[in-house]
């Protein structure tokens, strides 16, 4: 077990480390992902806090078919956290009162089970911790995405499919791992394209790989992503004859820049139609340049899920989760040259 400060400033380097340690020997966590249990007393919970944690954990998350919140909360009395509880994945305390002299968040690790997260919110009263709350609601809500992305990562890695793997790096020349639970769709002839697919009963998660050649900066644009996406997702027919999948033109993509495992990517969210048919559903791509090659490669994902009744959530952060599972053997020869260089 560890536990852990959350401090803004360094959350992201010390949760990657310790989100992994400690899960020796533990029995097996409970619970469905983004499922969070707070205790709390009827005294705690109430008011001003409990709107602002509830405002902050349930923030709906943007471009999905209908408003989806971000985490699933359930709240119970300390009288009611009994030995199946405390076994849940997430679990969040909040606790006020004199003994605290300042409010504060704090992780632990693996108390119960493995995997687990319990964050502990406390404070001196309700005010100030109301306050803190929502001076850190971003934090508090990346707390607990971390870990579940931890536990998505090292699932997939547990049941990852070599042969999948192999066939990126044979066309693309980068590493990605792909569970064993997808299926391999299709490639073109010009190996610059794959795409694959996982069934549910009610569900389809989406995922294809593409590249183009690279001319400039404009290339990362809205735009220019779009069009260039349109080429390849092109590709993929509907049930009607004629059908086939493209951008929905009806509401704009938003493209957002971000660096993953010391890469820079451009993350553009958006919804796909199927163009001669009646379906669609939301879709994220992370296109990247592979300055060894000259090409821009695109991870692009999709989801799915005609039952309007049936969340979306899990399955859009499933493919999410993926992005962390690619690497490139340039940026391990930048590693290790950076190494090398620190050392000397």
């Amino acid at each position: 077990m560890r536990t852990v400060r959350i401090i803004p400033l360094v959350l992201l380097a010390i949760l990657s480390l310790a989100s992994c340690k400690n899960n020796t020997q533990k029995q097996a966590s409970q619970g469905k992902p983004y499922e969070i249990i707070v205790v709390a007393s009827d005294a705690d919970w109430n008011g001003a806090l409990k709107d602002t944690i509830m405002s902050a954990m349930t923030e709906i998350i943007p471009i999905l078919n209908a408003p989806e919140p971000m985490y699933t909360i359930s709240r119970i009395a300390p009288s009611s956290y009994n030995h199946m509880l405390k076994l849940h994945r997430n679990l969040m305390f909040v606790d006020t009162g004199e003994q605290f002299q300042e409010p504060g968040m704090y992780a632990q690790y693996n108390v119960n089970s493995a995997p687990q997260i319990i964050v502990s919110l406390t404070g001196p009263d309700a005010q100030s911790l109301t306050q803190y709350v929502s001076d850190h609601r971003k934090e508090l809500q990346t707390v607990f995405e971390i870990a579940e992305r931890n536990r998505s990562v090292a699932l997939n890695k547990k049941t990852q499919n070599p042969t999948f793997s192999k066939e990126i790096f044979d066309r693309f020349g980068f590493d990605m791992v792909i569970p064993k639970f997808y299926v391999f769709a299709r490639a073109n002839s010009d190996s610059n394209f794959v795409w694959f697919r996982k069934h549910y009963q009610e569900a389809e998660q989406g995922l294809m790989i593409y590249s183009y050649p690279y001319s400039n900066r404009s290339n990362f644009m809205v735009d220019s992503l779009v069009k260039r996406r349109n080429e390849f997702v092109g590709r993929i027919e509907g049930t009607n004859e004629g059908s086939y999948m493209t951008t929905s033109s009806v509401f704009i993509p938003v493209v957002t820049y971000k660096r993953i495992n010391g890469r820079d990517w451009s993350e553009m969210r958006g919804f796909w139609d199927m163009e001669g048919d009646f379906y669609g559903g939301p879709f994220i791509s992370y296109s990247t340049l592979d300055e060894e090659t000259g090409k821009i490669i695109a991870i692009d994902m999709y989801i799915l899920s005609p039952n309007h009744g049936k969340m979306k959530r899990n399955y859009y952060r499933d493919l999410q989760h993926l992005i962390y599972g690619v690497s490139f053997p340039s940026d391990e020869k930048k590693d290790n040259k950076n190494q090398n260089t620190e050392t000397k």
